[in-house]
């Protein structure tokens, strides 16, 4: 009879052969899966491959990492984030023409936003606030300017409510007090609003770790279901946030709850939150591509559909491949490449220029803004 762990000896066996026969023909998952083989032998890296690639984007952004980013992913020991580091030193050594960190184990981080951020407790999603007023945000000059408008125009007749609801909205979707940004810029020429309803479930999964575990590990398995329910939710966040106080844990089931239910990813019904896959919007589309692959590069189908896309969003994989050529025609994306078990897409512009260049097709086709392609 068969254990566990003869199915995973099998699986890395099989993962190794294919790698000596022919590399190519590995997705980066099943690179990063067999990579992680040599510093957790005894155990399924599967799991952990696809956390890693959900929560960094590429295989590269994992590598060139820091040691405290990396560290904080659940089930990356030290001994693995060091031989993580000692292959991205080496590679780095001995490549000149390849981008290098100086402090390669501590690298300061340009962005706050590109640090992966602790599970802590989501409330007061202000989901119908930021609705309508974060397209407002490309009006004003400065973020000071911004964040005035929202401490005088939010909602409610308390000023300190008033600035408390706009920290919330702020350190969401501007953490490092920034404007010029690709929401900025995407929410300024798009008017659709399932486009802004889906950037925005995107961007808070960004932004609160505890959404984005819930769509990964305990919405997107439940699919075959369609379902899940309140006690389910609560249970899932107490694991994750045992000491939760119960006012707190209230709050937190129904901004995740509001998130789904506004933002169109699923419909809450009393006590269940109800889903499937589903079309997505490609303007929505092309920012997540922005958001996850900034830099020009080639990547593999695999990495999107392990990715917020599909995972977090509920989009059809079959959706998301026809409008990889969608892309492709538009000249937004420059190759797509489909030969046996190797599916990759090649982008040759970085974030800003990829949103450029698609609504300018987007503005000739529609003056609206939202291509109909």
């Amino acid at each position: 009879m068969s254990t566990d762990a003869d199915l995973h000896t099998g699986h890395r066996d099989r993962l190794r052969q294919s790698f000596q026969n022919d590399s190519s023909s590995l997705t980066d998952k099943e690179l990063l899966e067999l990579l992680l083989t040599y510093a957790i032998p005894r155990k399924d890296t599967a799991p952990l491959a696809t956390e890693l690639l959900t929560r960094f984007g590429s295989l590269a952004n994992i590598l060139s990492a820091s040691s405290n980013d990396l560290s904080v992913t659940p089930g990356l020991g030290e001994n693995t984030v060091t031989f993580l580091k000692l292959i991205y030193t080496v590679m780095a050594r001995n490549n000149p023409d390849m981008t290098f960190q100086p402090d390669l184990f501590n690298p300061p981080s340009k962005n706050v936003a590109d640090k992966p951020r602790e599970i802590r407790v989501f409330a007061d999603d202000e989901i119908p606030a930021s609705l309508k007023f974060l397209p407002m945000a490309a009006g004003f000059a400065t973020f000071t300017l911004y964040k005035s408008f929202l401490n005088e125009n939010l909602p409610y007749n308390s000023a300190v409510t008033r600035q408390r609801r706009s920290t919330y909205i702020l350190e969401r979707y501007y953490p490092d007090g920034n404007l010029n940004t690709l929401l900025t810029y995407f929410t300024r020429r798009t008017t659709s609003p399932e486009s802004l309803k889906s950037v925005l479930f995107f961007q808070l999964g960004k932004a609160e770790p505890i959404l984005a575990k819930v769509a990964s590990d305990l919405v997107f398995p439940a699919l075959p279901i369609g379902r899940i329910y309140r006690e389910q939710l609560r249970e899932f966040i107490l694991g994750h946030l045992p000491k939760i106080k119960v006012a707190s844990q209230a709050k937190v089931i129904r901004s995740i709850l509001n998130a789904y239910d506004l933002l169109g990813v699923g419909r809450l019904e009393k006590d269940t939150l109800k889903f499937q896959l589903h079309v997505g919007n490609l303007n929505a589309l092309i920012y997540v591509l922005a958001s996850e692959y900034p830099e020009p590069g080639i990547y593999s189908f695999e990495s999107l559909f392990d990715g917020p896309a599909h995972r977090w969003l509920l989009w059809d994989r079959e959706w998301i491949r026809k409008q990889l050529y969608v892309l492709r025609d538009l000249r937004i994306v420059s190759k797509v490449s489909e030969i046996d078990t190797v599916r990759q897409f090649s982008l040759e512009f970085g974030s800003r220029e990829c949103l450029e260049r698609f609504f300018e097709v987007a503005g000739k086709q529609d003056p609206s803004g939202q291509y109909r392609g």
